[in-house]
Protein backbone atom coordinates (compact mmCIF):
# COMPACT_ATOMS: atom_id res chain seq x y z
CA UNK A 1 0.00 0.00 0.00
CA UNK A 2 1.56 3.39 -1.26
CA UNK A 3 0.55 6.79 0.10
CA UNK A 4 0.83 9.86 -1.63
CA UNK A 5 0.07 12.97 0.82
CA UNK A 6 -0.53 16.61 -0.25
CA UNK A 7 -1.36 19.50 1.47
CA UNK A 8 -2.54 22.19 0.39
CA UNK A 9 -4.21 25.95 2.02
CA UNK A 10 -7.45 27.03 0.05
CA UNK A 11 -10.55 29.66 0.71
CA UNK A 12 -8.81 32.42 2.81
CA UNK A 13 -10.93 34.80 4.06
CA UNK A 14 -9.83 38.70 4.52
CA UNK A 15 -11.01 41.71 6.12
CA UNK A 16 -9.91 45.21 6.34
CA UNK A 17 -8.40 45.97 10.29
CA UNK A 18 -8.50 49.35 10.57
CA UNK A 19 -5.21 50.69 8.50
CA UNK A 20 -4.14 47.05 7.54
CA UNK A 21 -5.99 45.62 4.46
CA UNK A 22 -6.32 42.48 3.31
CA UNK A 23 -6.13 40.62 6.68
CA UNK A 24 -6.15 37.35 7.13
CA UNK A 25 -9.24 35.92 9.14
CA UNK A 26 -8.98 32.28 8.13
CA UNK A 27 -7.61 29.73 6.08
CA UNK A 28 -8.56 26.33 5.00
CA UNK A 29 -5.92 23.90 5.64
CA UNK A 30 -6.48 20.36 3.32
CA UNK A 31 -4.50 17.30 3.50
CA UNK A 32 -5.29 14.83 0.56
CA UNK A 33 -4.56 11.30 0.39
CA UNK A 34 -4.22 9.13 -2.55
CA UNK A 35 -3.93 5.76 -3.14
CA UNK A 36 -1.77 3.66 -4.97
CA UNK A 37 -5.03 2.34 -6.07
CA UNK A 38 -6.34 5.54 -6.81
CA UNK A 39 -8.72 6.16 -3.63
CA UNK A 40 -8.71 9.41 -2.42
CA UNK A 41 -9.49 10.88 1.67
CA UNK A 42 -9.66 14.26 2.11
CA UNK A 43 -9.18 16.17 5.60
CA UNK A 44 -10.28 19.78 6.30
CA UNK A 45 -10.20 22.20 8.80
CA UNK A 46 -10.72 25.77 8.86
CA UNK A 47 -8.00 27.75 10.82
CA UNK A 48 -9.17 31.11 12.20
CA UNK A 49 -6.32 33.21 12.77
CA UNK A 50 -4.95 35.45 15.41
CA UNK A 51 -5.05 39.37 15.13
CA UNK A 52 -2.21 40.54 13.43
CA UNK A 53 0.30 42.81 15.13
CA UNK A 54 0.82 46.06 12.77
CA UNK A 55 4.41 46.10 13.01
CA UNK A 56 5.10 43.01 11.51
CA UNK A 57 2.43 42.53 9.18
CA UNK A 58 2.77 41.48 5.86
CA UNK A 59 1.06 42.92 2.62
CA UNK A 60 -1.12 40.26 1.50
CA UNK A 61 0.54 40.32 -2.03
CA UNK A 62 3.61 39.23 -0.74
CA UNK A 63 2.78 36.33 1.38
CA UNK A 64 3.82 32.69 0.58
CA UNK A 65 2.18 29.60 0.90
CA UNK A 66 4.99 28.85 3.26
CA UNK A 67 4.42 31.48 5.70
CA UNK A 68 0.72 31.19 5.90
CA UNK A 69 1.47 27.52 6.72
CA UNK A 70 3.99 28.80 9.73
CA UNK A 71 1.27 30.58 10.90
CA UNK A 72 -1.44 28.08 11.12
CA UNK A 73 1.17 25.42 13.11
CA UNK A 74 -0.18 26.04 16.60
CA UNK A 75 -3.41 24.62 15.06
CA UNK A 76 -2.14 22.31 12.63
CA UNK A 77 0.46 20.95 14.53
CA UNK A 78 2.77 17.72 13.42
CA UNK A 79 0.94 14.98 15.76
CA UNK A 80 -2.09 16.38 14.24
CA UNK A 81 -1.86 15.82 10.76
CA UNK A 82 0.35 12.48 11.84
CA UNK A 83 -3.29 11.39 13.63
CA UNK A 84 -5.17 12.03 10.45
CA UNK A 85 -2.68 10.18 8.47
CA UNK A 86 -2.85 7.19 10.67
CA UNK A 87 -6.64 7.98 10.24
CA UNK A 88 -6.68 7.58 6.24
CA UNK A 89 -4.43 4.89 6.39
CA UNK A 90 -6.69 3.10 8.81
CA UNK A 91 -9.63 3.59 6.72
CA UNK A 92 -7.64 2.37 2.97
CA UNK A 93 -6.51 -0.75 5.22
CA UNK A 94 -10.25 -1.59 6.05
CA UNK A 95 -11.70 -0.75 2.67
CA UNK A 96 -14.07 1.62 4.86
CA UNK A 97 -16.40 3.59 1.83
CA UNK A 98 -18.10 6.94 2.99
CA UNK A 99 -20.72 8.69 1.85
CA UNK A 100 -20.04 11.88 0.70
CA UNK A 101 -22.24 14.28 2.71
CA UNK A 102 -24.98 16.38 1.21
CA UNK A 103 -26.47 19.64 1.79
CA UNK A 104 -30.25 19.45 2.83
CA UNK A 105 -32.63 22.73 4.18
CA UNK A 106 -33.32 22.87 7.94
CA UNK A 107 -36.73 21.41 8.54
CA UNK A 108 -38.00 24.66 9.92
CA UNK A 109 -37.62 26.46 6.76
CA UNK A 110 -40.30 24.93 4.80
CA UNK A 111 -42.84 26.75 6.85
Amino acid sequence: MSIKYEEDLKDIQVVKKGNLEDVIVSVKWVLTATHSDGRVQVSDQVVFLDEPDEKTFSEYSSLTKEEVREWIKKYITDDMIKNRKEGVEAIFEENLIFEQPKSKEAPWENN
